[in-house]
């Protein structure tokens, strides 16, 4: 339904299999690290990370918070999930970075950026999926400064 849609991945073969399976006019893929990207300022009104920042260390976790703040319009939704690892001494794949052992670990960080942040978990039989939106807030530039530039 989006008229758009940017993602942004560094690994080839993902977009490959991405664009082999999701088409469309309004996409476009960027074979880019995330961390690198620089996205136009409050232009977008969703910013989705989808199992993903469990790859990422904590304080690349805050850069990626960061800059789905700046890259968000006022009023627009960072959303995402990541799975819960209770057990922190020992991550659940190699590739894992920083795992998130529950709803409150999650929304402790996601609020060091975001003051409105909702969540959820959701427990199956094979794991725990944290899921989150936290929201940028929906006031005009001249009543609020931007707190967050980088």
């Amino acid at each position: 339904r989006a008229s758009e849609v940017i993602a942004v991945e560094r690994h080839p073969e993902a977009i490959r299999q991405a664009k082999r399976l999701h088409q469309g006019a309004g996409i476009t893929y960027l074979n880019e690290d995330v961390l690198s990207y620089a996205p136009q300022a409050s232009y977008f009104d969703i910013v989705l990370i989808r199992g993903a920042i469990e790859h990422f260390s904590q304080p690349d976790q805050r850069q990626i918070f960061l800059l789905a703040y700046r890259a968000l319009k006022p009023g627009g939704w960072f959303c995402g999930d990541s799975p819960a690892n209770p057990q922190k001494g020992e991550r659940q794949l190699a590739s894992h970075e920083n795992e998130w052992a529950n709803e409150y670990e999650m929304r402790t960080e996601l609020e060091t950026v975001f003051p409105v942040v909702e969540t959820l978990t959701f427990p199956s039989r094979e794991r725990i999926t944290l899921f989150w939106q936290a929201q940028k807030p929906d006031v005009t530039p001249s009543t609020i400064k931007d707190q967050h530039n980088i």
